[in-house]
């Protein structure tokens, strides 16, 4: 949680986090929040903040969206950050989350960027 604090317009991510004498998932906030918090750090090339952020909607039980999965694989190619792109991709197929043509175009181009494209 600490890392999310780097991502100015992710603060808002802060508040969506239950307190410690909350259960987990209790601060949740909606997709749209964590897409813009996400979006803010890949502006920003803070891939691992907007892995954070992915973490953290993780650990709060609710299913990543195509949107917020795409949020996050730009992020990583804003930082050429293949391998991660690949990583979140990986886990959309496997989450049976839905593969957008922009979900492809992204990891093609993060792995393009960080010079793994052979």
């Amino acid at each position: 949680a600490a890392r999310i604090n780097t991502c100015m317009d992710a603060r808002i991510v802060q508040s969506c986090l239950p307190k410690p004498t909350q259960r987990l998932g209790a601060g949740r906030c909606d997709p749209k929040t964590y897409t813009d918090a996400i979006t803010s750090c890949a502006k920003k090339k803070q891939w691992r903040e907007a892995l954070s952020i992915l973490g953290v909607i993780e650990q709060s039980n609710m299913q990543p969206n195509t949107i917020i999965c795409n949020a996050a694989i730009s992020a990583c190619e804003k930082g050429s950050k293949c391998d991660k792109a690949l990583q979140v991709f990986n886990d959309m197929a496997q989450g049976r989350v839905h593969l957008h043509t922009i979900t492809f175009n992204s990891a093609i181009s993060a792995c393009e960027k960080g010079g793994d494209w052979e």
